[in-house]
């Protein structure tokens, strides 16, 4: 985010994330396509926006928390396929915020 841009709320940032959907295989962010992560990581904190990664406590699935103002927007992923769909859901609702 360029300096002197107008701020944007992280409802309407992150919007075109798709709701939680039903978790399938395990996943390890060692599953995540490196490249997918790094971008993913350069396009929130480019926006102005934070962001952790863990694991749910029972070790079932990998976690992403946005960190965007006051709100934290959090979301799982099982399975390579859900990683890789979840990032690229990411990107794409910050590209179209832009």
């Amino acid at each position: 985010m360029a300096v002197g841009k107008p701020d944007r709320t992280s409802a309407s940032r992150y919007a075109r994330i798709s709701s939680d959907k039903p978790l399938s295989d395990q996943a390890s962010w060692e599953d995540a396509d490196q490249e997918d992560l790094w971008r993913t990581i350069c396009a929130v904190t480019d926006a102005g926006d934070a962001l952790t990664l863990g694991r749910t406590r029972d070790g079932g699935a990998v976690s992403l928390v946005i960190l965007s103002g006051d709100e934290r927007i959090r979301k799982y992923a099982r399975g390579a396929d859900e990683l890789h769909e979840l990032l690229a859901e990411i990107r794409a609702s910050l590209e179209a915020t832009d």
